[in-house]
């Protein structure tokens, strides 16, 4: 099977473009309708109850009452318990920390910001940079939290990953080795590991309660979540935002390395998969670390899931996780696709872990929208002054999912759904999707079509009245009422290929007067039977292919149809192939299953027409 270097650095530039809205953050430094804030901070903490409380609280939320000229900040390196460069000693990561003019006796809570990105947020340093007490400055996360947090009572740590910056050790792309990394400054501010200063000094956390948050976007927050599946005493809550869940699902799909879709970044594409990565991010100051790069590209296989992907699949240790997750995403991300917080979701509700989910209609960027990433941004807010200081704001009585779709905004109990109904449709030879199966229809009826070049994204849903080479398009009457899209499409199909090197590209389309792409899946025929195990296929020999397309909430308006383009190659997605392969489809034997929103209307129900 081919290998797929379309694949580029994606959450590099999603955090890039997440400073924008950073930019735009608005400060309110009122300091009208204060209310006393609640003892229950010092609850386990070993202080007395009668301290004052180190924060203030304006409408039930935690306000702004330090100033950041007058913050402390520290540089430090912590201990962590692991040799990712094997020169014998344990690794060093290096952390700032900065935490607001509290009384000495006062403690406060930490949120953890963990990044390997240090080199990006260099470049915007003269935005980010944020000066403290005694001319001492540190570098704030893209969307500012630190600033944020600081002048509201709580502490800041802004740690860079495993080679990375002035860390010590080699990046591993999301391997065990950066987890236990990120895990070492958790374990630092409750009294488990060791910190020094540059000279040497060894500093304790003693002005922390050790509750501890962690929040990051992309790469930042999949470190988070990768911590949160450790199950840390003192790690209470985490927002990971476009975050990765299974590093597989990130750069894979049934069989296939899987690109980002995105042609204006192509000038990122690196050969290569994890081990590109972790050299884009690397300080370069281990010289073993290539060696360790190496061996990353030779286990990580040619598109099957193996030891490697599962060593770096969070979702597999969540079983005694207790932090709670508040996770954010967009749902037409397709950097960190949507399987990834689904998979998530569904681990994190069996394992009975506290969770919430905002996810918005947007892009890697999980909100573009200045006013809703305020109201996110209060949000996060309460969630933490909930889960670090102990304040009973109702969070956790109040709606479990909200999500904002193509037309709609919801206020869900789960995702996505409860028992979403499946409507089935099946292919036809005359280019229909139809409820019913086509009872004039041949099962040994088939179609083709050519894949060795690449359609344009663009081309591969228009003029569904021409007929081309590279693609099939089925369709359904115009609807007699909206269709309320809530989960993953799938799709199975009987096809065969005239040669073994294959792809198979569903896309969901909803046809109106310009037509939209709603999702897509994709499918290596190889792995028909496992994505443990590719197998070569016979030429010409027809297998049945099932696969899911992205999840996916969306609205398909009443008058408008709901399309099915099936393609080889997908631009921007999957690799091109090296031999024009014609494959060739049996519509009768193939269906697409589509899950309604429960309390959707079923346009088809009752409909003897289709």
């Amino acid at each position: 099977m081919r290998r797929n270097v379309l694949f580029w650095p994606a959450v590099l530039v999603g955090s890039i473009v997440v400073f924008i809205i950073g930019s735009f953050i608005l400060w309110n430094t009122s300091n009208e309708d204060v209310k006393s804030a609640p003892a229950v901070y010092y609850k386990n903490s070993g202080l007395a109850s009668s301290l004052p409380a180190p924060f203030q609280l304006k409408e039930g939320v935690t306000k702004e009452i330090y100033e950041m000229d007058e913050v402390l900040i520290e540089e430090l390196y912590v201990e962590t318990e692991v040799d990712s460069d094997r020169d014998g000693q344990l690794d060093k990561v290096f952390i700032t920390v900065v935490r607001p003019p509290i009384q000495d006796e006062m403690k406060v809570p930490a949120i953890f910001w963990m990044t390997p990105y240090d080199g990006l947020h260099a470049k915007y340093a003269e935005n980010l940079t944020v000066s403290g007490a005694d001319g001492k400055t540190f570098i704030d996360s893209y969307e500012r939290w630190g600033s944020y947090f600081v002048s509201r009572g709580y502490g800041f740590i802004a740690g860079h990953s495993l080679g990375t910056s002035k860390s010590e050790g080699c990046p591993t792309t999301g391997g065990r080795e950066e987890t236990l990394a990120a895990k070492a400054i958790v374990d630092w501010l409750n009294g488990r590991a060791k910190a020094y200063t540059a000279e040497g000094v060894e500093v304790h956390a003693d002005w922390t309660t050790g509750h501890t948050g962690m929040i990051g976007a992309s790469y930042d927050g999949t470190l988070a979540t990768a911590v949160a599946a450790e199950g840390v005493d003192g790690l209470k809550a985490i927002v990971p935002v476009s975050a990765i869940s299974s590093w597989y699902d990130y750069l894979g799909s049934n069989g296939l390395y899987v690109g980002t879709g995105n042609e204006g970044n192509s000038e990122n594409t690196f050969e290569g998969r994890t081990e590109g990565l972790a050299e884009l991010v690397w300080n370069g100051k281990s010289e073993v670390c290539s060696d360790i790069f190496n061996e990353m590209e030779r286990e990580q296989g040619e598109g099957e899931y193996n030891d490697f992907w599962a060593s770096r699949n969070y979702l597999n240790h969540y079983s005694g996780a207790k932090t709670a997750v508040l996770i954010a995403h967009g749902q037409n991300d397709t950097i960190v696709r949507p399987l990834n917080f689904t998979r998530l979701w569904e681990t994190l509700k069996k394992n009975d872990v506290p969770r919430k989910m905002w996810i918005s209609n947007e892009e890697h960027i999980f909100y573009r929208d200045v006013s809703d990433f305020l109201e996110w941004q209060l949000y996060v807010n309460r969630w933490f002054d909930h889960w670090l200081f102990g304040i009973d704001n109702g969070i956790m009585e109040e709606p479990t999912v909200y999500l904002k779709s193509n037309l709609h905004t919801y206020e869900l109990d789960d995702w996505p759904g409860e028992d979403p109904e499946l409507v089935t449709f099946h292919l036809s030879t005359g280019g229909e999707l139809l409820t019913k199966p086509n009872e004039d229809g041949l099962e040994e009826e088939s179609q083709s079509f050519q894949d060795g070049e690449a359609m344009l994204e663009f081309d591969i849903a228009q003029s569904p009245e021409i007929d081309q080479p590279n693609r099939l398009i089925y369709m359904t009457e115009e609807l007699k009422s909206d269709f309320h899209l809530s989960g993953s499409p799938e799709i199975t199909v009987t096809a065969s290929f005239n040669g073994n090197d294959a792809v198979l590209s569903a896309i969901l389309v909803d046809y109106s007067v310009i037509p939209e792409i709603v999702t897509k899946g994709w499918m290596n025929p190889e792995s028909r039977n496992s994505i443990e195990q590719l197998e070569p296929i016979v030429p010409n020999e027809p297998y049945t292919l099932t696969w899911d397309m992205q999840p996916k909430v969306y609205t398909f308006q009443k008058g408008h149809r709901i399309g099915l383009v099936l393609i080889g190659t997908d631009e921007h997605f999957t690799d091109i192939t090296v031999e024009d392969i014609t494959i060739t489809v049996m519509p009768e034997l193939s269906e697409l299953s589509l899950p309604l929103i429960p309390d959707g209307e079923n346009p088809f129900e009752g409909d003897e027409e289709l």
